[in-house]
């Protein structure tokens, strides 16, 4: 079975999530806001393609030394280091920004959920 995944990235660093743990994409203030099947939403500076099974790598000892977030592994992609996001779990490098002035954002490095009401 085939997966495809989208590719994004943010402050020069590439990620990927699993096609089918993506809900929705739009496009916001100069960038592109992800919600992921569990309701969390991630903040990118753009979508830079979609890949077709990409050859995930668990992550090792090495990288576990300086990343300690959870991810589904590591992938390269045209040469390029890719980590690939564990949707149940987001990284906080990808939570949305607050908006310059806006009132009532959440916590820099929290994710935001739909409340039942927004998903209706």
């Amino acid at each position: 079975m085939s997966v495809d995944y989208l590719l994004l990235r943010r402050d020069g660093g590439l990620w990927a999530a699993a096609g089918e743990s993506v809900r929705d994409v739009r496009s916001s203030n100069g960038g592109v806001h992800l919600q992921l099947a569990g309701g969390s939403v991630l903040d990118a500076d753009e979508v830079a393609g979609v890949a077709r099974d990409l050859a995930v790598h668990a992550c090792g000892a090495v990288l576990r030394a300086c990343w300690h977030e959870p991810a589904r592994g590591l992938a390269i992609y045209a040469g390029e280091p890719c980590i690939v996001i564990d949707p149940a779990s987001p990284p906080r490098a990808l939570a949305p920004r607050p908006l310059p002035g806006a009132a009532g954002i959440d916590a820099p490095g929290s994710f935001p959920t739909l409340s039942t009401e927004e998903k209706a």
